[in-house]
């Protein structure tokens, strides 16, 4: 979806589920204010309650902390094995990085939720995955597959680590705490509460119709926790 699909913030709760809420970001306030009145309005069975945010209270949120690595990290048994991925398709899906590791003679599988996209600061893709893998011998595997394709891209391989990890998603925060000084109290933004709980950014496009085609940036993200305020 070209239109709309920006913006959004997916809230987690610090166990990292779902909370039904969510952080959208407008291009300007007039957008805000439109969008406001699809308080009380239905995402399918459920009344979705909406309020006035500032740019300030999504870019905390968006901005979030390293836990996303941290679960990523902690997938990882006893002599699991990351690997990093470069030169990735901006769309590419799980479901592809799945498929390229299990295809072929030397096929393998990821560990279950093992697939860690890297974004830059305002959520746009990199090109970047980190993938772990349960053993050595699967890694091993893995690297195998260095310099094949998705699509028309050559992927290249290489064994990571957690701390490579912890270190590339920090390095993103960090240049998200500095988008936090710009702007910081521009009212464009609402919080949606009461979704359902396996609500996507789909959805939340569906639910704000006509002034999804304005909301602000390509990001889709979900993050670590909301704060009420």
């Amino acid at each position: 979806m070209a239109e709309g699909s920006g913006g959004i913030a997916l809230c987690l709760s610090p166990e990292g589920r779902r909370n039904g809420e969510a952080l959208v970001r407008f291009e300007d306030s007039e957008q805000r204010e439109l969008a406001l009145r699809r308080h009380r309005h239905f995402l399918h069975n459920r009344y979705i309650e909406v309020y006035r945010a500032t740019r300030n209270d999504f870019l905390q949120i968006a901005a979030g902390s390293n836990s996303e690595a941290v679960r990523f990290v902690s997938r990882g048994s006893t002599g699991a094995m990351i690997v990093r991925m470069r030169g990735l398709p901006y769309d590419c899906t799980e479901a592809q990085i799945l498929e390229f590791f299990a295809e072929g003679e030397n096929g393998c599988k990821v560990t279950d939720g093992g697939i860690l996209f890297v974004n830059k600061s305002d959520g746009r893709p990199t090109g970047d995955a980190f993938v772990m893998f349960d053993s050595e011998e699967a890694g091993q595997k893995a690297l195998t597959k260095h310099k094949r394709t998705i699509g028309t891209r050559y992927i290249e391989l290489f064994r990571s680590t957690q701390a490579e990890v912890q270190q590339v998603v920090n390095r993103n925060l960090e240049n998200d705490q500095r988008m936090i000084v710009h702007g910081s109290s521009r009212k464009d933004c609402i919080r949606l509460r009461g979704l359902p709980y396996e609500a996507h950014v789909e959805n939340i496009v569906e639910f704000l119709g006509e002034t999804a085609r304005h909301i602000m940036f390509q990001v889709n993200r979900t993050c670590n926790s909301c704060s009420h305020g």
